[in-house]
C-alpha cells in the first residue's frame, strides 16, 4: 500500500511538471507572404486574391488612366479604396498586421490590356497615412467618384460617373458653409437629391444597384 501511494504520488508530480512545461502555440495572423513581401501585377478591371490566415486579401485595381487609377483592397469589407500613382505607397492592416503598398509601375499597352505592379511588404516601421483634412476627404471622394466608371442614378435618371461627381461639386460649393466634415457632405450632398428628396443610389459593372450613402462611407472607411 505504501508503495503504492509513491508510485501515485511520483505520477501526479510528472503530470503537473508536464503541464507547466506546455507553451501555447501562437496563432499567426495578417498574410502568407514572405517577410522580404512580395510583386504583384494586376490587370485593370482585374483582380487577385492573396492567401491569408483565415481570409484571403482581394487587390483590384479599376482602369488606368495618365498614370494614376483606382485601388480596393478588401475582404469581408472594404480596407483600403484609393486613387493610386506611380511611386505612391499606403499603409493598411490586415488581420491585426500592418503593412505597406506601393504602386512600382502603371503601364498602358496598345495592344494588351493595361496593368499594374505593385509590392506588399510588412511595415515594419510602422508607418502611418497622414491624416487629411475633412476638405482633403471630400476632395478625395469627389475624385474617386469622378473615376470610378459607375452609373450614378439620380432621381431616376443615370448619369455618368464624372458627371455626377461635377454635378456634387456644385452643390458642395453652393453650400459649402454648412458642411464641416465628410459625413455632412455625405449626409447633405451625396446622398439624396435636395429636390426631390429621393435616394442617389449607384449602378455597379455587375448590374446591381447599392445605395450612394453607404458606398461613400465605405471608401470614407478606407481613407482612414
Amino acid at each position: 500500500m505504501k508503495n503504492y501511494i509513491i508510485l501515485l504520488s511520483f505520477i501526479m508530480l510528472l503530470s503537473c511538471k508536464n503541464d507547466t512545461q506546455i507553451e501555447a502555440v501562437p496563432i499567426p495572423h495578417g498574410l502568407k507572404i514572405p517577410p522580404r513581401g512580395i510583386d504583384i501585377t494586376l490587370v485593370q478591371r482585374h483582380s487577385i486574391d492573396i492567401v491569408g490566415y483565415g481570409s484571403n486579401l482581394h487587390v483590384k485595381i479599376d482602369e488606368i488612366t495618365a498614370k494614376q487609377t483606382i485601388i480596393t483592397l478588401q475582404d469581408s469589407q472594404i480596407i483600403l479604396q484609393q486613387s493610386i500613382h506611380e511611386g505612391d505607397t499606403f499603409a493598411f492592416e490586415f488581420g491585426g498586421v500592418g503593412y505597406i503598398i506601393e504602386c512600382k509601375k502603371l503601364i498602358n499597352h496598345l495592344l494588351d490590356e493595361d496593368n499594374g505592379i505593385f509590392t506588399i511588404t510588412r511595415d515594419s516601421l510602422n508607418k502611418k497615412v497622414a491624416v487629411l483634412s475633412e476638405k482633403e476627404k471630400i476632395e478625395k471622394l469627389l475624385y474617386t467618384i469622378a473615376h470610378s466608371n459607375f452609373i450614378f442614378i439620380r432621381n431616376g435618371d443615370e448619369h455618368k460617373s464624372a458627371d455626377a461627381a461635377s454635378h456634387l461639386r456644385s452643390k458642395w460649393d453652393y453650400a459649402k458653409n454648412d458642411i464641416h466634415t465628410v459625413n455632412d457632405f455625405i449626409e447633405k450632398i451625396g446622398s439624396k437629391s435636395s429636390s426631390s428628396g429621393k435616394s442617389y443610389q449607384i449602378k455597379l459593372p455587375n448590374g446591381s444597384i447599392v445605395g450612394a450613402e453607404k458606398w461613400m462611407r465605405e471608401l470614407v472607411e478606407g481613407m482612414k
